[in-house]
């Protein structure tokens, strides 16, 4: 797992919109499928928002600190279907607490 504090979970604007007013995120329709929320690492923002995001305006970046998460948040580090690469995938509810910031990218 990166060293790193911080993982990053890309929101469409609806969801963004919820988890404010909830202050907590089950997941996205994906994340819900899979059963874990799909995160990534800041050297992986890129790639995920061209190959997932590339049709969706805006798009919000959530700097999450993984230490805030607390307690029933289990963060692992798993292949991604390919196996090419690997990814923070997050077990539990992301609290708005964790949002250390956020990018809204046009």
């Amino acid at each position: 797992m990166s060293d790193n504090k911080f993982i990053y979970k890309m929101l469409t604007e609806t969801e963004w919109v919820k988890f404010q007013e909830t202050r907590t995120f089950q997941g996205s329709n994906l994340d819900l499928k899979d059963g874990f929320i799909h995160a990534c690492y800041e050297e992986q923002v890129l790639s995920v928002l061209e190959k997932y995001f590339s049709e969706i305006t805006p798009v919000y970046s959530l700097k999450i600190d993984k230490t805030k998460l607390g307690g029933a948040n289990m963060i692992k580090e798993e292949w991604n279907s390919e196996e090419t690469e690997k990814f923070p995938h997050i077990y539990g509810v992301l609290v708005f607490e964790a949002v250390a910031s956020y990018e809204i990218i046009n």
